[in-house]
């Protein structure tokens, strides 16, 4: 068993989940919930025993840089629900709720390729694959900055050569091929929260010139 409590007008699943530092899995379990958007105002959710009590619990302002971070598709979720709370027309609504359906799938893929958790010292936000993925998937998927796996991983590149619309100096130039690295399944991945849902995704090749 755990703490109850009674589930606020508007509020969601996620939003509790990160407010009292447990997962949404988790609340669902406890709670025999197999449908995350069923849960209705006044409706009491118990809470995992041994997690914050509600005169602990953290808003989304209390929570550290990190921790927002780590949980930033939850965060960017329940920002969304807030917006479609407020929207006024019908055709707002459905474009705010496409964007939270759009969230929620980009959510449960990254749950399911991935697991996602911070360091003992909240250095790093570690990613540990379930299965194999591209590099450039990897990024996309979890908004990684550019640069950020190439900084502070060490991956196996393949070599290729420049061709096409680049400079005269540069064709025919050999290059290591960031695109084409895999991150094997159980391979754990590290960037700073602060490289998470920042810059976005792009392609890194250009940083990797062989001389």
């Amino acid at each position: 068993m755990g703490d109850k409590i009674t589930v606020a007008a508007g509020q969601t699943l996620s939003q509790i989940a990160v407010q009292y530092g447990v997962s949404v899995e988790d609340l669902q379990k406890a709670n025999d919930i197999d449908n995350v958007d069923s849960i209705k105002a006044g409706q009491e959710i118990t809470i995992p025993i041994g997690q914050k009590k509600p005169e602990q619990a953290e808003s989304k302002d209390d929570l550290n840089y990190e921790r927002q971070k780590l949980h930033y598709m939850d965060l960017k979720i329940a920002d969304k629900q807030a917006e479609l709370a407020e929207a006024k027309t019908p055709e707002e609504k459905a474009k705010i709720q496409q964007e939270i359906n759009e969230l929620k799938a980009k959510q449960a893929k990254q749950k399911e390729v991935a697991k996602m958790e911070l360091d003992a010292n909240q250095d790093y936000i570690l990613i540990t694959l379930k299965e194999d993925m591209n590099v450039e998937e990897l990024k996309e998927l979890f908004d990684i900055s550019d640069g950020a796996v190439k900084a502070h991983n060490d991956i196996d590149f393949e070599y290729a050569y420049y061709e096409g619309d680049v400079p005269m100096e540069l064709e025919g130039r050999q290059y290591r091929d960031y695109t084409n690295a895999t991150i094997k399944k159980g391979q754990t991945i590290k960037v700073r929260p602060s490289e998470i849902d920042n810059q976005g995704a792009w392609n890194e090749f250009w940083n990797w010139v062989a001389n």
